[in-house]
């Protein structure tokens, strides 16, 4: 993934945390310690809303970014769960885990600059029995490949000027969001993925021993941003 993410904040609005969180709740083992992978934590506030349903749950949150775990680890401390949770800075696909019950990601699978291959074997590798990958990622679509033209555009004349011009546009369509988290989500309109979700890949996660159980529609927030779902794999030798 770029390197120019480990400098970059980037955080869920309390909304979309809470819908993330529901979405993945019914995958999670209750009742014992799971074991729950978040790859591009942010920070942190989906896997604090998990952990807070599932008070038995061991939390790893992997991030690029140290502002952003930073900030996920002072959040973690303030709703008194620290002790639950660990805090991985790097990169997912040289990270050690132990074997994990879920490994879920939402806008981040489809940013790492791997092949498919490589990043499925990884994720069968970090599952254990009956353990479940989740991944939240943008499809295949004409509405998706027009936004992504759109910016590959203003990534070749991006300069200040177009910065503030794309401000001033989400400005003036979000009033009520903080400008903080206006900018920060400024550097998503430049943002181009290396993965779609499609025949192609899921044929990678098959060829390396994934399931797929189903997929899941996904709430869009703005017409700004690409289409997305989730899918649900499983180990092939977990899956029924």
């Amino acid at each position: 993934m770029n390197t120019a993410y480990r400098e970059l904040r980037f955080s869920a609005r309390p909304e979309a945390a809470r819908y993330a969180a529901a979405a993945v709740l019914p995958y999670v083992p209750s009742g014992r310690p799971a074991q729950i992978v978040d790859v591009g934590c942010g920070t942190g506030d989906t896997l604090l809303a998990i952990a807070q349903a599932r008070p038995l749950a061991r939390c790893v949150g992997i991030d690029m970014s140290e502002v952003n775990l930073a900030s996920a680890a002072e959040h973690v401390r303030k709703a008194g769960s620290g002790d639950n949770f660990r805090w991985v800075a790097g990169d997912y696909l040289s990270c050690t885990l132990s074997p994990a019950d879920i490994i879920f990601s939402e806008s981040v699978m489809h940013l790492i600059p791997a092949d498919a291959h490589i990043i499925f074997r990884k994720l069968k590798a970090d599952l254990g029995p009956g353990g479940k990958a989740l991944l939240i990622m943008p499809y295949e679509s004409i509405g998706n490949r027009l936004l992504i033209g759109v910016r590959r555009a203003l990534r070749l004349v991006r300069n200040r000027a177009m910065d503030a011009v794309l401000l001033w546009i989400a400005r003036t369509l979000y009033p009520k969001w903080p400008i903080e988290e206006l900018r920060e989500r400024l550097e998503y309109m430049y943002v181009v993925p290396l993965n779609l979700d499609g025949a192609e890949w899921r044929g990678h996660a098959k060829d390396c021993g994934l399931v797929l159980l189903e997929t899941v529609p996904w709430k869009n927030t703005s017409f700004t941003k690409l289409r997305h779902r989730m899918l649900v794999f499983e180990r092939a030798d977990s899956a029924r």
